[in-house]
C-alpha cells in the first residue's frame, strides 16, 4: 500500500504532492470541519481509510475512504450529533453530554435506519449500504460511494431549470420515494444537497440516515415521530415538533420545495415563519399551472397537502406538459386577432363588390344615353337631307 494517497479520489501517490495529479485536488485548501476525523485516520481496525469530509449535518458527518481490502471508494457516515457530543482536537473517540441509556438509543436508532436502508438495495435511486459498525464511541454506516455533485452544486453553476428539465432529474427520486414510502419509510431529509447526479447522469438519493420508519397500530394510524429532524426551508411544520405528525406526506412538502428551488433559485421561507404570516410566493417565471401544484405539496397543514410521491409526480407532469397559461392566453389574443382581420378583410370585399355593382348599374345608363343623342343627331340629319333630295330630284326632271 502506498504511504501517500489523495485524500479526494483516494487514489495512491508516489510523493506527498500537494495536487493530485489524477483529479487535481489542492489538499493545501482543505480545513478539515470542526469535531470530524482527520484524513488518514483508519477505522474498523484499520479496513477503512478515511480522506476528506463529504457533508455534515446536525446528526452526522460523511467521510470519502477507501477500503483497503477490495480497493474501493466508499462513503462512510459517522453519527455524530452536535447537541449531544463532541469531539476533542486530537482524539478519535467521541465524548457524549447526555447518559449512557441516551447514547445507546442514538446509536442502536442509527444502526436500525441503516439495517432499513440496506432493505431498499433494490429500489434505483437509493446509495447502497455496505457495512455497520461501531468505534470511538459511535455507529458507522459504510454505503456506495457516488461520484458527481449534488443537484445544490449543479444549480449553482447552471441556474434555475425549467419545469422539463426539472422533472427529468428529480423524477427518478420521486419513484425512488414511492417506493420507499411502500416500504414504510419515510426519508425526512430531502433537498437538493441530498440528491446527487454522478458522472453518468444518473441521480441518486443520499443520507437516508434520517428514515424514518412508519409503525402502525391496530387502527392503521401511523404514530407519531419521535426524533426532530428539520432543514430550514425544505422540512414542513410537522418535523418542527416531537409529536409532529410524519408519513409520506412530510416527504411530498420537501419534494415540492425542492422543485421550488430547482424552478426559482430561490429558498422557502421556513415553515415555522409561515405560521403567523405566509410569506411563501411562488415567482412569476414558474407557470400558473405549476404554481397551483407546489401551493397544494407546500400547504402547512398536512390534510390540505397532496398526501403522497405519486400524486405529486402525476399532478407535476401534467402541469408541466399542459400549456401554459400565459401562453394560452397570447394564442387566444392572436386567434381573435386573426379572426377580426378575416372579417374584416371579408367587410372590405363586401364593399368592394357593392361599389362594383353599383357602378356596372350606371354604366348601362350613360350609354342610353350617347346611343339616344347619336340618334337625334342622325334624325337631324336626315331630315336636313331629305329637302336637299327633293330639290336635286326637281332639278333633274326640269331639265
Amino acid at each position: 500500500m502506498a504511504n501517500y494517497f489523495c485524500i479526494n479520489c483516494m487514489r495512491p501517490l508516489d510523493t506527498d504532492a500537494a495536487i493530485c495529479p489524477y483529479c487535481g485536488f489542492d489538499r493545501r485548501r482543505y480545513v478539515a470541519p470542526e469535531m470530524t476525523l482527520h484524513p488518514g485516520n483508519t477505522l474498523a481496525h484499520g479496513k477503512y481509510l478515511l480522506g476528506r469530509t463529504l457533508g455534515q449535518g446536525g446528526f452526522g458527518v460523511t467521510y470519502v475512504a477507501l477500503d483497503r481490502l477490495l480497493e474501493l471508494r466508499v462513503a462512510i457516515k459517522e453519527y455524530l450529533p452536535q447537541n449531544m457530543a463532541y469531539r476533542s482536537e486530537g482524539s478519535a473517540s467521541l465524548h457524549w453530554h447526555s447518559n449512557v441509556l441516551s447514547k445507546q438509543a442514538g446509536w442502536e436508532s442509527f444502526v436500525k435506519e441503516a439495517r432499513k436502508m440496506a432493505k431498499m438495495d433494490q429500489i434505483p435511486g437509493i446509495v447502497r449500504v455496505r457495512e455497520v459498525f461501531y468505534e470511538n464511541e459511535t455507529a458507522y454506516i459504510v454505503m456506495d460511494y457516488v461520484e458527481g455533485e449534488t443537484l445544490w452544486s449543479r444549480l449553482r453553476k447552471t441556474g434555475a431549470m425549467d419545469g422539463k428539465t426539472c422533472l427529468a432529474v428529480l423524477r427518478p427520486v420521486m419513484n425512488a420515494l414511492t417506493e420507499a414510502h411502500k416500504n414504510k419509510m419515510i426519508h425526512r431529509d430531502i433537498s437538493p444537497d441530498n440528491i446527487m447526479l454522478d458522472n453518468q447522469n444518473r441521480v441518486w438519493l443520499l443520507d437516508m440516515g434520517a428514515a424514518k420508519e412508519l409503525d402502525t397500530t391496530q387502527t392503521g394510524d401511523l404514530r407519531h415521530s419521535t426524533t426532530m429532524v428539520v432543514k430550514p426551508g425544505f422540512s414542513p411544520l410537522e418535523q418542527y415538533t416531537s409529536g409532529g405528525n410524519t408519513g409520506s406526506w412530510t416527504d411530498v412538502y420537501a419534494m415540492s420545495a425542492t422543485v421550488l428551488y430547482c424552478m426559482s433559485g430561490k429558498m422557502p421561507p421556513l415553515s415555522t415563519d409561515r405560521v403567523l404570516h405566509d410569506a411563501l410566493e411562488i415567482p412569476n417565471a414558474i407557470s400558473p399551472t405549476v404554481a397551483r401544484v407546489l401551493l397544494r405539496g407546500l400547504a402547512l397543514r398536512p390534510e390540505d397537502r397532496i398526501q403522497s410521491m405519486v400524486e405529486l409526480r402525476d399532478a407535476l407532469e401534467t402541469a408541466v406538459n399542459a400549456p401554459d397559461e400565459t401562453e394560452i392566453r397570447r394564442r387566444e389574443q392572436e386567434r381573435r386577432e386573426a379572426e377580426e382581420a378575416r372579417r374584416q378583410a371579408e367587410l372590405e370585399r363586401q364593399q368592394a363588390e357593392e361599389a362594383q355593382r353599383r357602378e356596372q348599374a350606371r354604366t348601362p345608363q350613360k350609354t342610353e344615353k350617347v346611343e339616344t343623342v347619336q340618334t337625334k343627331k342622325e334624325t337631324k340629319k336626315n331630315l336636313f337631307l331629305i329637302p336637299v333630295a327633293v330639290v336635286i330630284v326637281g332639278f333633274i326632271v326640269l331639265f
